[in-house]
């Protein structure tokens, strides 16, 4: 029997990295936000500035793509990442914020993908693809995550 389960993160240390992402994006979103208004003010009645409303689609292209990198970053992402985790060898149970799966691992579990960052050198986690409920993410660092992954790699039949 293999399991898992992360520390609990505590509330300032959500807030603390949620203000670290708003940080790094409030730049592109400041500017975003005033291109887009200055392109909204361009279609106005004043002729000085008609040119300028060229500004509108630049300011909704910066902050919809910074809209969703945060959204990702802080939304979406943490409700898939996996809390704790219980495998028997053919049961797999899995905790997310947003769900609780209890999967059959030989037959719901379609694709195991790893992530790296920094140009591929550094492993941050696995997504995993089952069937009926979508993508899971299970960070590195989870205790017991590595020997879960080579067990279903071994179940999947992919070489380690």
């Amino acid at each position: 029997m293999l399991s898992g389960e992360m520390a609990p993160m505590g509330k300032a240390d959500r807030l603390l990295q949620g203000a670290i992402y708003i940080l790094f994006c409030s730049p592109f979103l400041l500017m975003g936000g005033g291109m887009f208004l200055t392109g909204v003010f361009a279609l106005g009645p004043r002729k000085d500035m008609a040119e300028l409303w060229i500004c509108l689609p630049a300011g909704l292209a910066l902050l919809s793509v910074f809209g969703i990198i945060l959204y990702y970053a802080i939304w979406r992402v943490p409700s898939l990442t996996v809390l704790r985790f219980v495998f028997d060898g053919d049961e797999f149970v899995a905790q997310t914020p947003s769900k609780h799966l209890v999967i059959r691992a030989k037959e719901a579990i379609r694709e195991i993908l790893e992530e790296r960052g920094q140009r591929g050198r550094v492993l941050i986690g696995w997504w995993l693809k089952i069937e009926k409920h979508g993508w899971i993410h299970l960070e590195r660092s989870l205790p017991n995550g590595e020997a879960l992954i080579d067990q279903l790699n071994c179940l999947l039949g992919k070489s380690v």
